[in-house]
């Protein structure tokens, strides 16, 4: 049983967890694309939510499970968003889901709560790293919300703090790891500069006028 400081660690850090989706999804919902969000990376950032949902309730342990639940709805939902405004199928991402059962039941079976953690570990890095590439190779970033990620580097930093006090490698080592990868992230998507905004002509300019100036210029 963690001590009291460390359970408010891991609570504010669950508080944090589940408040990280919320930005994301309003600015999801007030942009038309999906541009600059990693497809594979929302995907297996759902998938590994569940993955450590998995992993609380193996190990009884209630910050996870608090983080969690609401941590994969909010993790679904961007999915949905990100899929639908993309073209790819929807029986790609069930296959991914249909893997990712076959994956966690695997590990459940041939270590229990610590071969789960693992695979939570594993997945959860590997969702981080195609999101870190995108930020750098997307020619917009509108769909990425800072403030996200920006909570999302604090409830890591948190994890960590929880993972070592309570002896749980697997969470301070993917802690640490995709607290860094968020902080990325969000710096390269505060510092991107904004994209230009074609300005519409305040009045229709008669095409004989144009060719007036035209003349006249020359």
């Amino acid at each position: 049983m963690p001590s009291a400081w460390l359970a408010t660690t891991g609570f504010v850090a669950a508080a944090l967890g589940v408040a990280t989706a919320l930005p994301q999804v309003w600015r999801l919902l007030r942009t038309p694309g999906a541009d600059g969000m990693s497809l594979p990376s929302v995907v297996l950032g759902a998938l590994g939510t569940g993955t450590w949902l998995c992993y609380g309730l193996l190990e009884a342990d209630p910050p996870q499970i608090v983080a969690n639940v609401p941590g994969l709805a909010g993790a679904a939902t961007i999915a949905v968003l990100v899929v639908r405004r993309t073209t790819t199928r929807p029986a790609h991402v069930l296959a991914a889901v249909a893997a990712w059962c076959g994956l966690v039941t695997a590990a459940w079976a041939a270590g229990g709560a610590v071969a789960v953690g693992s695979a939570a570990t594993v997945v959860s890095l590997v969702a981080r790293a195609p999101q870190v590439r995108e930020v750098f190779t997307a020619p917009s970033l509108a769909a990425i919300s800072p403030l996200s990620f920006g909570l999302s580097t604090t409830a890591c930093t948190l994890w960590a703090v929880y993972g070592i006090g309570t002896g749980q490698v697997p969470v301070w080592a993917s802690s640490v790891v995709a607290g860094t990868m968020s902080f990325v992230v969000c710096v390269r998507a505060m510092r991107r500069a904004p994209e230009p905004v074609a300005r519409p002509v305040p009045y229709p300019v008669p095409r004989q006028a144009s060719a007036e100036v035209l003349r006249l210029a020359a």
